[in-house]
């Protein structure tokens, strides 16, 4: 089985799935890819649908910040900060 986000950050499975150049993968907030990885991401369009599952129930709030900080660090253009305060901030407000 492969999986959607491969090392290069380029997906092997669908185009949606790919984190270089994404926008919110460059944002040094790193906001939005916290949103993503807390309540998932649903696309759809004329020829596909495409999803990733939410993770927020399935790991704390360290550890999604530790995620958020390495997807940034790793595929954007600088790094973000996020702590395990900011999680809980950003759980708080859903």
């Amino acid at each position: 089985m492969r999986g959607c986000h491969d090392w290069t950050g380029v997906s092997p499975v669908i185009p949606y799935a790919t984190l270089t150049g994404v926008r919110s993968v460059n944002d040094p907030t790193g906001t939005n890819v916290v949103q993503v990885i807390l309540t998932g991401a649903h696309r759809r369009d004329s020829d596909a649908r495409a999803a990733m599952p939410a993770f927020g129930s399935a790991y704390s709030d360290t550890e999604i910040a530790s995620l958020a900080n390495y997807v940034t660090a790793r595929f954007g253009a600088q790094p973000s900060a996020v702590t395990p305060a900011t999680i809980a901030t950003l759980r708080a407000q859903d």
